[in-house]
């Protein structure tokens, strides 16, 4: 069962209107953000599991769009695109 619900999910700002001039490497990558996998298409099986906190490291240099996150069994996963993300907003942590 995930931690939150994709009716939550959806309410919450997608990764990328977080982001100021990601490709201006590094001053401006963000990051930090506790956000969740929310892929528009749903693909079977998932590489990252749905509703659970991830954290974000930050954009690929070079690779606008794709991000670097740590899932939550303590893996670092790249390459995935940042408007598959929702942030998590501090008043649901």
């Amino acid at each position: 069962m995930s931690i939150y619900t994709e009716q939550q999910i959806s309410t919450w700002n997608p990764l990328d209107s977080h982001l100021d001039n990601p490709i201006n490497f590094p001053t401006g990558i963000t990051t930090g953000f506790l956000v969740v996998y929310f892929p528009k298409h749903r693909a079977s099986p998932e590489p990252l599991p749905i509703g659970y906190p991830i954290l974000f490291l930050g954009e690929i240099f070079g690779m606008k769009g794709h991000g670097i996150f740590v899932d939550p069994g303590g893996l670092i996963k790249h390459g995935y695109h940042t408007h598959e993300f929702r942030v998590i907003p501090m008043e649901e942590l």
